[in-house]
Order: C-alpha cells, then sequence, then structure tokens
C-alpha cells in the first residue's frame, strides 16, 4: 500500500496556501483532495477509509466548479470589431476579460443622420467612444439641432477617425465646453455615466488610460 498519494496531497494542500492566482490554488487544491481520495482508498492500516474519501470528494467537486468558473470567466472570444477596439484603446490598461466585461456594459450604434452626442453646456451622461467612420466635428458656438455649417466646422483631426469623447465632463463632472457633432455612418460605443459610476467607478483604471 503505497504512502506517496499521501505525501503528494500534503504538498499540494501546502502549495495552494502560497499561490497567488486564484485558478493555480484551486488546481493544487483538487488534485490535493485527489491524492487524498487514492491514498485513503489503499490505506496503509489495510483497510478504506470512506468518511476523508466522501469529505475529499466533495471538495474536488467543489473546487472543480470554481476551476471551470475562473476558467471561462479568463478565456473570452473577441470578434473583430472588440478585438480592434481593445488593440487600439485598451491593451494597455485592461487584459481581455475585463475589456470584454466593459464592453458588455456599452451599447453599439451606428448612425443613421447626423446626430448630436455631447452637447455644450449641458450635464454629460454618456462617455462615447468612435469606433470607425467619418471624422466628428465639435463646434464652439450653440447651433441648431441641424448642426454646424460648414464655415464653422473645426474637424478634430488630431484624433482622425477613432476618438474617445466625454472622458473630463465623465471623469470630473464638469460641463462640456463643445458640443460634438457624428457624421452619418458612424460607428461608435456610448457607457452611461451613472451605470458606470455604480458598476467600476468614477476613477477606473479603464477610463483614466483612454
Amino acid at each position: 500500500r503505497p504512502e506517496w498519494p499521501g505525501h503528494l496531497a500534503f504538498a499540494l494542500a501546502g502549495l495552494s496556501f502560497v499561490v497567488g492566482d486564484m485558478l493555480w490554488l484551486r488546481i493544487f487544491a483538487t488534485t490535493a483532495c485527489t491524492s487524498h481520495i487514492v491514498f485513503n482508498i489503499f490505506h496503509p492500516v489495510g483497510r478504506t477509509l470512506w468518511l476523508p474519501i466522501r469529505w475529499n470528494a466533495f471538495y474536488v467537486a467543489v473546487n472543480t466548479v470554481y476551476v471551470c468558473r475562473i476558467l471561462s470567466e479568463r478565456f473570452v472570444h473577441l470578434d473583430a470589431e472588440e478585438r480592434a477596439v481593445y488593440q487600439q484603446h485598451f491593451a494597455n490598461i485592461l487584459d481581455e476579460p475585463e475589456f470584454k466585461m466593459l464592453v458588455a456594459l456599452g451599447q453599439w450604434a451606428t448612425t443613421e443622420s447626423r446626430e448630436v452626442v455631447i452637447r455644450k453646456g449641458q450635464r454629460n451622461r454618456r462617455l462615447i467612444l468612435i469606433v470607425d467612420g467619418p471624422r466628428p466635428l465639435i463646434e464652439l458656438s450653440d447651433r441648431g439641432s441641424s448642426g454646424p455649417k460648414e464655415s464653422e466646422r473645426l474637424v478634430l483631426s488630431q484624433l482622425d477617425r477613432s476618438s474617445v469623447f466625454g472622458e473630463a465632463s465623465f471623469l470630473h463632472g464638469n460641463k462640456p465646453i463643445a458640443s460634438v457633432w457624428l457624421e452619418p455612418g458612424t460607428r461608435y460605443i456610448a457607457w452611461d455615466r451613472d451605470e458606470l459610476d455604480a458598476r467600476l467607478g468614477r476613477d477606473s483604471q479603464a477610463f483614466r488610460g483612454l
């Protein structure tokens, strides 16, 4: 009747106490409990000890569930559009599962006509990330619903086609000093300020790094 499963079980249990990653802690704990089961089946006293076997089987089941949950959270699928946004804006500040959670809180939209997404002097409730489309336009003076005239437009060429709007007013609560217009065919993501405050906090790393 071998003793090595018992030594392995206690060694893995001790190792699980010092690892910092929750996934590896669960894996070591699951393997340790499995080794305990093997040891108690072939216990040196000459008979199978069912009490520790049953408890360790229960621990194996619990840890297996958590291992599967952690793996499902860490390994996520990003489609082509999401991956392009991740690589351009979030790769250096978030890992992919965190980004996937962030994207799930936002709303994707494509403008069919000229649309004002931020208006000068009015409380801004959204954070806007331009994904693709024509360059956004900014207007310092207030105009009608048709937006700025050609001669009064200031094109944000330094931000090119992929831009973020509303981050200053989102983070600090300031009223916007200009209106932002999107042309038809602009693809963007919008996050509601109040929802993000509740879920992530106004000083979230995701938005301080944009």
